[in-house]
């Protein structure tokens, strides 16, 4: 049977106690914002959860970072600096992130978690300009901005997996693949719409998504495989590898189907034995100029078909993927089969794809 959750979301009596905070504070007048974010905001607040309330001040003076004791709940008050904020209003405008340039829309840690906050608060309140700087964050460009920069994040986990296979390491190979797949598994739930910072609710969020209830089992599995200390390295490189390859999967189908609309799901996940299949240590970035197959320290734009195909190579056979691909009637087409079979070849060549091995795990 499986565990049951609830979202656990802002109420009347956290409003209340927010409101009273505000208060004793000198009332709403004294504050240009005044926002309840934190995650009773993205419903996945619990018994010991601060309700969060973001606040600036009119004259943008300085306000002491306190927890108020109120209506039995703990109301954290986090100064929001104007100039900042806009700042980041600005970059999530639009999506301005090039292969070549990458420093629009790099944020800190402090600006990305200011980011996430912004963008699932309840607005309490706010001025005419503070109210347009926030109507002017487009919630695409969000998740785009947020899951770029963890893309290569991932690309670069996957990257220390396979060098850590090779130089016979399995510390590094369990460390880095359970890194690549957290990593892999929040860039799914952005791109689907649930957008949080920091792991400890990552379970929970993936618990309650409906793109992941068909992987909930998989992605259990690979994060709580346990491996005897001293015991098979090859044990470990094993779950590495498939930990990595379904990080792939995630952050390709992000970046592709879920880059421009909300990701709603995903097609079914498997690793057959017929014939070729994704390599586990590359995976897709996309930017505002293309889409890259990263791996091996190397990065090579693709178009977007052939990034599409790379993720449809599940290890079925050529002639299945070729059917989804290029469809009944198309792969009758000579021509069709030829640019199809020239692709598969140039994914060869790169080194993003795998042969068949009869003995391939699943998973």
């Amino acid at each position: 049977m499986l565990w049951t959750t609830h979202d656990v979301s802002l109420t009347d009596e956290h409003r209340a106690a927010a409101q009273e905070v505000i208060e004793q504070l000198g009332g709403v007048e004294q504050f240009s914002l005044l926002m309840l974010s934190g995650s009773f905001a993205a419903g996945l607040g619990h018994s010991a959860s601060d309700v969060d309330l973001y606040v600036t001040r009119v004259d943008n003076a300085p306000v002491e970072s306190v927890a108020y004791p109120r209506r039995g709940f703990m109301v954290q008050v986090t100064e929001v600096d104007r100039a900042t904020a806009e700042q980041i209003a600005a970059r999530v405008s639009s999506f301005a992130m090039t292969a070549t340039n990458r420093d629009a829309l790099r944020l800190s840690l402090v600006e990305r978690r200011l980011l996430i906050r912004l963008s699932i608060g309840e607005l309490l309140h706010a001025d005419a300009d503070f109210g347009r700087t926030l109507a002017g964050m487009d919630r695409i460009a969000i998740q785009q901005s947020l899951n770029l920069p963890r893309a290569l994040a991932t690309a670069s986990w996957q990257e220390d997996v396979a060098g850590a296979i090779v130089s016979e390491d399995p510390y590094t190979a369990a460390q880095a693949s359970y890194l690549a797949l957290q990593e892999a598994c929040d860039i799914a739930l952005v791109a689907s719409g649930d957008i949080y910072d920091g792991q400890k609710f990552l379970y929970r969020r993936l618990a309650r998504s409906a793109v992941f209830q068909p992987l909930m089992d998989v992605v259990w599995e690979l994060f709580h495989t346990p491996f005897e200390h001293g015991g098979s390295k090859e044990q470990v490189f094993d779950v590495a590898r498939r930990r990595c390859r379904l990080a792939s999967f995630l952050v390709g189908h992000a970046v592709t189907t879920g880059w421009t609309v909300p990701l709603t799901e995903l097609p079914e996940y498997r690793n057959d034995a017929e014939g070729p299949l994704r390599s586990p240590y590359f995976g897709l970035v996309q930017y505002l100029d293309g889409i890259s197959l990263a791996g091996a320290d190397k990065g090579y734009k693709v178009a977007p078909a052939l990034a599409r195909l790379w993720l449809a190579l599940d290890g079925r056979s050529v002639e299945q993927v070729r059917a989804e691909v290029l469809g009944e009637v198309l792969g009758e087409d000579s021509s069709a089969r030829d640019e199809f079979d020239a692709a598969i070849a140039r994914l060869v060549e790169l080194g993003a794809i795998e042969e068949p091995a009869a003995d391939r795990s699943a998973g």
